[in-house]
């Protein structure tokens, strides 16, 4: 915490910092001040290998994330330092899956789907070229290609491309009761729409009952096409998850718990199983 409260001096932001919260993969967050109003601090790790991440701090983006509701009010942004400072949001997890949270979800979700990106942004795919790219030489090597076989199957079946968040589980989005907003966009890029939607379905537990309320309340029929497309895509979610976690394991050895690699290894073989036998 003294380089971050040195770098702080140096760029004489006025941010009063009070404590670490969390230590992550591309990024460290911190809670304080800025200029009185009890804020969030994370400073991106410099990135040396060629990952795509934080593509949400374009102008283009954040001001519609910021202006839809869907995301704090950004104070202060310096990307070569890597420092994004936003407006502390006041809300929990949500756990309950009551109709007026599900309703919530489902309306921010289609909000951030329709997030207008003027310039050529980078894709999921792109996001998997790089993950390849580092693992080339892994002991894995075989279940990621076989992950990234399934992904370009599904690619092609997919529809349009939207701005995807890319990993909105429980702990990205947070509830005030009457407002949610989704944190944590660090790995969000075009993408298909499902991936969202699948992994918010899964995060949830939702029966078949919420995904079809969901669905409805998003704009979507719950038909079987559209139940093969949330299937295939959770499946491409946990090669995705795993194969991150490989990623993880090799920049910051010690950084994951190996029973975390061992539960989703299992999980995939789970999923892939149900999917090659429907």
């Amino acid at each position: 915490m003294n380089n971050l409260q040195e770098l702080i001096n140096n760029l004489n932001i006025k941010f009063e910092l009070s404590k670490e919260i969390r230590k992550g993969e591309t990024a460290n967050t911190y809670l304080g001040n800025y200029q009185n109003e009890k804020s969030i601090l994370k400073l991106f790790k410099k990135n040396h290998n060629k990952l795509i991440t934080n593509q949400y701090l374009d102008n283009e983006i954040n001001n519609q994330l910021i202006n839809k509701n869907l995301f704090p009010e950004i104070y202060y942004i310096n990307k070569k330092n890597g420092v994004l400072i936003y407006k502390y949001f006041d809300g929990i997890q949500l756990n309950k899956k009551s109709f007026k949270n599900i309703n919530l979800i489902a309306r921010k979700l289609k909000t951030l789907h329709s997030i207008d990106c003027y310039k050529k942004n980078k894709t999921l795919e792109d996001q998997f070229i790089s993950y390849k790219e580092i693992l080339k030489s892994h002991s894995k090597i075989d279940l990621i290609n076989e992950g990234w076989k399934h992904f370009l199957n599904i690619k092609d079946k997919s529809d349009e491309q939207v701005f995807s968040h890319n990993d909105l589980n429980k702990t990205n989005i947070l509830s005030d009761n009457v407002n949610i907003v989704f944190i944590d966009f660090e790995y969000s890029s075009m993408n298909s729409r499902y991936c969202d939607i699948a992994r918010i379905i899964e995060s949830f537990s939702f029966n078949d009952n919420e995904t079809e309320t969901f669905l409805e309340l998003y704009g979507m029929e719950a038909n079987s096409n559209i139940i093969k497309s949330i299937d295939e895509w959770s499946l491409t979610n946990t090669y995705i998850d795993l194969i991150w976690a490989y990623i993880v394991d090799k920049l910051y050895p010690g950084a994951i718990e190996n029973n975390y690699i061992v539960n989703l290894e299992a999980k995939l073989d789970n999923k892939s199983y149900k999917y090659s036998n429907n």
